[in-house]
């Protein structure tokens, strides 16, 4: 046996990104078959290990990239660039035309379509959901008001609001859709590819450490796990980098002190993080339940991270483009909610 022979130690890569754990997998596969080929073949009791790890790494792969092609996000992006072109068009020209008093059958219609805009306030400026909210009631007032629709058509925008609506319409099925397929099977099946993975992987390290301690030849293992190594210390430190970097997420209590709670990025309800003197953590003996160590939480029973009423597990991935409602529930069991979820 040789003495202080370099080892692999596993790193937990449970909690990181979906593409940064694909990302840190597959560069383990690539040192692999750096090190072994057809014509130098790993040993068979590692070869044993391998086989399974690569079949792991890749079906998370092909559940990765299927995941994304059911994404909307880049589809939303573009009907919503539309939409805010059309309603910052409809806007300008209803702010103009009520400056102009030279035209006064212009200029009335024009102050009567800006008092509705004063009251339903639609904005591109607002995050997707609101726009979408604000600008489907503002149009939806002036179709009911014979007065408003005839000032829209003095101001010779009538087109633009009906392309407005068509647009504001599509991005809320793009939304719809988006939020029904990442709950969808697609992200299910990715969770437990990476459990796979996961398992795949440790198997591996320990039959590796396993035979570079007991080989005789000390040498026979040393580059692949020299570079494992050195590659662990480089994707820690992307992790690291990404942990400081990475966008925070709003989960916002109105019910319980209307505190704010965060996480980041595609981390874990299991890993919630502090954020400020409340600390959302997860119940030991109920595990889909989420308490908080604030005092008007534990009055009210407890909390439930739901979105849209439906409660969110611990080990569910965190939806960055959503603001997830942090609600109280009289009952263990928990319940429905009438509280809006909107997109950020």
């Amino acid at each position: 046996m040789i003495e202080n022979i370099p080892q692999v130690t596993y790193m937990d890569i449970t909690s990181w990104p979906k593409d940064m754990h694909l990302g840190y997998v597959k560069n383990i596969v690539r040192r692999i078959d750096e090190e072994w080929d057809a014509e130098v073949p790993a040993p068979a009791k590692l070869q044993g290990e391998i086989t399974p790890l690569k079949a792991a790494v890749s079906k998370e792969d092909q559940d990765y990239e299927q995941s994304r092609k059911s994404d909307q996000t880049a589809l939303i992006q573009q009907a919503d660039d539309e939409r805010d072109a059309l309603l910052n068009q409809a806007l300008t020209v209803i702010d103009a035309m009520a400056k102009v008093s030279a035209i006064p059958a212009s200029q009335q219609a024009a102050l009567a379509l800006q008092r509705a805009v004063e009251v339903y306030k639609p904005s591109a400026k607002l995050d997707l959901r609101t726009e979408s909210t604000q600008v489907e009631q503002w149009l939806q007032a002036i179709s009911q008001s014979v007065e408003l629709t005839q000032a829209a058509s003095t101001l010779g925008i009538t087109q633009i609001l009906s392309d407005l609506g068509q647009k504001n319409e599509l991005v809320i099925t793009l939304m719809d859709q988006r939020a029904a397929e990442r709950a969808g099977q697609s992200t299910i099946q990715l969770s437990e590819d990476r459990k796979e993975t996961d398992r795949r992987l440790r198997n591996f390290i320990r039959m590796l450490d396993a035979l570079a301690t007991v080989d005789d030849d000390e040498t026979r293992f040393s580059v692949i796990i020299g570079k494992m190594n050195e590659d662990q210390a480089e994707w820690k430190q992307r992790y690291e980098d990404y942990r400081r970097s990475a966008k925070r997420v709003s989960v916002k209590s109105m019910v319980v002190g209307n505190h704010l709670y965060s996480t980041s990025r595609d981390w874990t309800w299991a890993r919630l993080i502090e954020d400020g003197k409340a600390l959302l953590a997860i119940d030991d003996e109920q595990a889909d339940r989420i308490v908080s160590t604030d005092k008007k939480a534990l009055k009210a029973g407890g909390l439930y991270l739901a979105l849209n009423g439906v409660k969110v597990k611990p080990g569910d991935y965190v939806d960055t483009e959503m603001e997830y409602e942090l609600l109280a529930f009289d009952d263990q069991e928990g319940g429905t909610s009438d509280g809006e979820v909107t997109p950020e």
